[in-house]
Formats: structure tokens, sequence, C-alpha cells
């Protein structure tokens, strides 16, 4: 039934009321509209959209100044590292004092070094032999080997054998050819195995990496 002019009637028990009230007489309860709840529950859900909204948009910006922070760190890293590795590239390799190296150099007994190899690896070394044979190093080996021997008791120069390993660090007073007498100031690094070209034997001969040669 339709409530009268400036009349309405009560949510609840459909009392007429005055349009105007806001509890009904008869049972008491508030008259408040749909409209009134809807207009706060739509300014609630703005209130907390804006809120999550913030909360993503100071996130990405923490996130983003992590991440510029540790990208610059890593360029940063990745300059001095850079640096580093020119820096060591271009400096120049110091240059060996020969006289005094030579001065540390000292004679071995063949047949210790021979015998206990290991116990002689790193020691500084003086020999004066004849070059019997020039050898290439051979694949991924930019060495030149010299074959050489000691002198005997005939002074044929067929004593004692060495290998020489001339390296480009190596320095020499002078082009080498078979049959020089040289004086080798180096370093010993152990025997290498030598396989005998009209036998087909094998032999260890002791491997000097020469610092400086000396042409006699």
């Amino acid at each position: 039934m339709k409530a009268s002019q400036g009349m309405k009637r009560c949510k609840y028990c459909k009392t007429e009321i005055p349009r105007e009230a806001k509890v009904c007489p008869n049972c008491r309860r508030q008259q408040v509209g749909k409209s009134k709840w809807i207009i706060i529950g739509v300014i609630a859900f703005i209130v907390v959209c804006a809120a999550l909204g913030e909360g993503d948009d100071q996130k990405k910006e923490e996130t983003t100044a992590t991440t510029t922070e540790s990208s610059e760190t890593t360029t940063t890293e990745t300059v001095h590292e850079t640096e580093e590795i020119t820096e060591a590239t271009e400096r120049p390799t110091e240059a060996i004092d020969i006289e005094q190296f030579k001065s540390e150099c000292q004679e071995l007994d063949y047949k210790s070094i021979c015998r206990n190899p290991d116990d002689y690896v790193g020691q500084k070394i003086v020999i004066n032999v004849q070059i019997q044979q020039e050898m290439d190093g051979g694949f991924l080996d930019d060495s030149t080997y010299y074959r050489c021997n000691g002198n005997d008791e005939y002074d044929l120069w067929a004593g004692d054998e060495y290998i020489v390993e001339l390296t480009e660090a190596s320095q020499k007073s002078d082009n080498l050819l078979a049959e020089d007498m040289i004086t080798v100031y180096g370093e010993f690094t152990g025997v290498q195995e030598v396989t005998r070209a009209l036998t087909g034997t094998k032999d260890k001969v002791p491997n000097i990496k020469a610092v400086y040669i000396q042409l006699n």
C-alpha cells in the first residue's frame, strides 16, 4: 500500500511514519537507506585501492632503486677489473738481472740430478756444453730445444747429455749453430724422455730452461 503524502513506510514493520523520521516509532529500528551504505562502501573501496596502489608504487620504487644500485656496483666492479687487467697487460715484464742470475747459478752433479731429479727441480744451474742438434718444440710448443753434450776425457764433447730449452724470454749472446760451444745459465726443470733414432731406445735426459746462453 502506498504511503500518504509526507509519509513513508518503515522498511521493517511497514508502519506508516513521517518521511523525515530516522527511527520507526513502532519497531524502533533505524531507517537508513541503501544508498548511504552503497556510498560508504564505494568510498571504502576507493580508499583501500588507493592504499594498495601506493604500496605497490613504493615497492616498485624500492625494487628499481635496488636494481639500479646493484647495476651501478656491478658496472663499477667491472670497470675496476678491466682497469686492473689493462694495467697488468701494459705493465712491462721485469727484466732479469743477468749478472745477478749468473752469480746464483752453480754446477750440479750430473748423476745426482738424473737419479733424483725431484730434489733439484727449480735450482739455478750452469753448464758448459756443445750443441749437437737443434729441435723445434712442435705443435703448441713455440720453444726451441738444443741437444747438447758436455766434454769428455777425450775432449770430444761426447760426455754428459742435456736438453737445453730456449724460450722467448731466454737471452743469448749470438745466433747459435750446431757444434757451438756454449755456457748455459738456467733452471733445472726435471728430466725429459728422449727416443734414440737409430736404436729406438729411450733415455731420460736433464732439461735446462735457459735464461742466458753465452757463446764461447
